[in-house]
C-alpha cells in the first residue's frame, strides 16, 4: 500500500475537515476527477439561496504563515485565473492542521481588492486571506446572503441589457442535447458485441457539439448585451477539448455547418463521458434556471409596483 508523506496527509485532513464544518443540510460533492476544485457545495434550505451552489478549493498547511491579520498562501497563477473564471464562484479555504482551524474568502474578493495579484508573469502569487474570515458556524449565513447577492447582480445585468430571451434559450438548447444523449444511450445496446448504428453516434456526437454551441452563442449574446457572465466560454473550451479525446477534430466539428463532416469516434470513451456530460449540463442548467428566475422574479416585482402608481 502506497505510503503518504507528511504534506498528502495534512492535505487529506483539511479536505476531510471542511465538509463536517458545512450546515447539515448543504451538499458537499467532491469531484469525480481532478477539475481543479476540491468539490462542489449545494445550498439546500429555506433561505433565498436554495439551490445556489459555489465551488471549493482547500488549501492545507500544518502552520499558515499570518502577516499583518492575513494568513498569506502561495498559489498557481493559472490556478488562480481558473478560480476566476469559473461559472460558479469559487471559495479558498485555507486548513490549519496545528490549531485544527481555517479560514475562507471567495477568490473575487481576493482579487478585487488588490488587483495587482493578477499583473506580471510570475508562476506563482501570494494571496491574503483576513483572519477575521474565520471559517466556523457564524460564517455560513454571510456566505449564503453573498452567493445570493452575486446571483441578483448577474440577473440584473441580464434585466438592464434585455438579455433574459438567450439565457432561456440557452437553457432550452442545452437541455434537448442532454435528452438527446439520453436517447442515444437507451438506443443502444452497450453490453452487446454490436457495433453501435451509425446513426445513433453520430446523434450523440452533435448533441456534445451542439453543448458547445449553446455555450459560445449564450457567450456571445450576453457580451453584445453588456450582460456577460464570467466563465462561460471558458467551460465551453474545457467541454470541447474534452470531447476532442475521444472525437477527432472535435473543435472544427463544432464550426461546421451542415452534413459531410467525416470523423473518427472512440466509442468506449464516448460512452464512458455520458457522465460527466450530464453533470456539467445539468450544473450549467442549475445556473441559468435560477438566474431566470431571479429575472422573473425581479421582473414581476418591478410590474407590480408599475402597476400601482
Amino acid at each position: 500500500m502506497p505510503r503518504q508523506n507528511k504534506a498528502q496527509e495534512t492535505g487529506r485532513s483539511g479536505e476531510r475537515w471542511f465538509p463536517q464544518q458545512l450546515p447539515a443540510n448543504w451538499i458537499f460533492q467532491p469531484p469525480h476527477e481532478d477539475v481543479g476544485v476540491d468539490g462542489v457545495v449545494v445550498i439546500c434550505d429555506d433561505s433565498p439561496s436554495n439551490g445556489l451552489e459555489f465551488r471549493v478549493q482547500i488549501k492545507s498547511s500544518e502552520l499558515w504563515r499570518v502577516e499583518d491579520e492575513h494568513v498569506v498562501v502561495r498559489v498557481k497563477r493559472e490556478s488562480l485565473v481558473y478560480w476566476l473564471s469559473g461559472f460558479s464562484p469559487t471559495l479558498l479555504v485555507l486548513y490549519e492542521a496545528a490549531s485544527n482551524t481555517g479560514w475562507c474568502t471567495w477568490i473575487n474578493q481576493i482579487i478585487a481588492e488588490d488587483l495587482s495579484v493578477l499583473k506580471g508573469e510570475a508562476k506563482m502569487v501570494s494571496l491574503r486571506v483576513p483572519v477575521a474570515h474565520r471559517l466556523d458556524a457564524s460564517i455560513w449565513k454571510p456566505l449564503s446572503r453573498q452567493l445570493h447577492s452575486l446571483n441578483l447582480r448577474i440577473a440584473k445585468r441580464i434585466i438592464v441589457a434585455g438579455a433574459a430571451l438567450p439565457v432561456l434559450e440557452a437553457t432550452r438548447w442545452l437541455m434537448q442535447s442532454l435528452h438527446l444523449i439520453d436517447l442515444c444511450a437507451n438506443g443502444r445496446q452497450e453490453d452487446s458485441d454490436d457495433v453501435p448504428q451509425t446513426d445513433l453516434v453520430l446523434a450523440e456526437i452533435t448533441a456534445h457539439k451542439e453543448i458547445v454551441a449553446a455555450l459560445l452563442q449564450l457567450d456571445g449574446d450576453l457580451k453584445d448585451a453588456g450582460a456577460s457572465i464570467i466563465g462561460i466560454k471558458d467551460l465551453a473550451q474545457r467541454y470541447s477539448d474534452d470531447c476532442a479525446k475521444f472525437i477527432v477534430n472535435f473543435p472544427a466539428f463544432v464550426r461546421h455547418s451542415g452534413p459531410g463532416f467525416t470523423t473518427q469516434v472512440n466509442l468506449k470513451a464516448l460512452i464512458d463521458f455520458r457522465p460527466e456530460a450530464m453533470r456539467v449540463v445539468t450544473q450549467v442548467v442549475g445556473k441559468l434556471s435560477a438566474i431566470s428566475l431571479e429575472v422573473a422574479r425581479d421582473s414581476r416585482c418591478t410590474g407590480g409596483a408599475r402597476s400601482r402608481t
